[in-house]
């Protein structure tokens, strides 16, 4: 499979290569997509220390994209805006409130959504789907078509799941983590695991599920701290749902995953703490439960 995270990253150092002219050369770029790119650039490759007029630049996008904004007929807020917007911050761009209450007032859609306080999301934390339809918004086509397969097969999953074609919903995740395999990234691989088991679970295959989590947990433990991930996190919110419907494996997987649910009590989100409290219950840990119960109540509290 396709390491579409490393292309992604290829990809936005190759912008970085045009982000260097134009702040050599001072280019003018009035278009979306070249904005785009170079807001790309500077958010996920970018080195501050190589060039020190970085700050310039990103006001000149960022008053480009605020005129394209008030006088585009198609309205919306765009994630070039969204982007410079973060980067204005980050970068400590002199009197930028003035011009985010400007673009705040830029148009209907701006004045509902605009945030000035606006951060990315990670680049480790792209989807495959998130990272097709980004190359598509780039016109990368080229880089698109290397995904293509994965691609296909994960948006075929997707439909599936929504028409409730479990078998089909299986297969595809199958060959996904077939597809994932190939790369030898573990934590890539884990994400699919999780993604089949999750399957596995919600349509009550639990002996199935058993066989994924069995292969996952030595993949897990060679993550360091892969408990405090929210990967690791919805990995054990899935073994609790193996505890709480398989008699004969509730025991072993109880005794290895209590003392990680402990180390992380204060750490864990909703349905685990009342998964895992449930799952205590029925192994006999009543004051664990108790409190796992407690966590659970505070954490949904309106106060909490």
């Amino acid at each position: 499979m396709t390491d579409y995270k490393k292309l992604l990253k290829e990809l936005f150092e190759k912008y970085d290569e045009e982000l260097a002219l134009a702040l050599e050369y001072g280019t003018n770029d009035a278009n979306y997509k070249n904005r785009l790119r170079l807001s790309y650039a500077i958010l996920y490759t970018h080195k501050y220390e190589e060039h020190f007029r970085i700050d310039g630049l990103i006001l000149k996008l960022f008053n480009e994209e605020l005129f394209d904004r008030e006088s585009n007929s198609f309205q919306g807020i765009g994630r070039s805006l969204e982007i410079l917007t973060e980067l204005m911050n980050k970068y400590d761009v002199p009197d930028r409130e003035v011009l985010f209450e400007r673009a705040k007032q830029a148009n209907f859609d701006c004045y509902g959504g605009y945030n000035s306080e606006y951060v990315s999301p990670k680049l480790e934390s792209y989807s495959l789907e998130e990272a097709v339809e980004l190359l598509v918004v780039l016109v990368e086509y080229t880089y698109s078509n290397d995904i293509c397969d994965e691609a296909k097969m994960y948006f075929c999953m997707r439909n599936f799941k929504s028409i409730g074609d479990v078998d089909n919903e299986i297969y595809c995740a199958k060959m996904l983590l077939n597809m994932e395999a190939m790369t030898g990234n573990n934590y890539a691989i884990c994400n699919r695991m999780l993604e089949l088991l999750i399957i596995y679970n919600k349509n009550n295959q639990y002996d199935e599920a058993s066989k994924v989590f069995d292969m996952l947990i030595p993949r897990l433990h060679s993550i360091d701290e892969w408990y405090n991930t929210v990967m690791g996190r919805n990995a054990l919110e899935q073994c609790m749902e193996i505890i709480l419907h398989c008699e004969d494996l509730a025991e072993d997987l109880w005794e290895w995953s209590e003392p990680i649910l402990k180390k992380i009590i204060e750490k864990m989100h909703g349905s685990l703490y009342n998964k895992a409290s449930f799952a205590a219950y029925k192994m006999g840990d009543f004051l664990f439960a108790e409190i796992l119960s407690n966590k659970y109540d505070e954490l949904m509290s309106p106060l909490g």
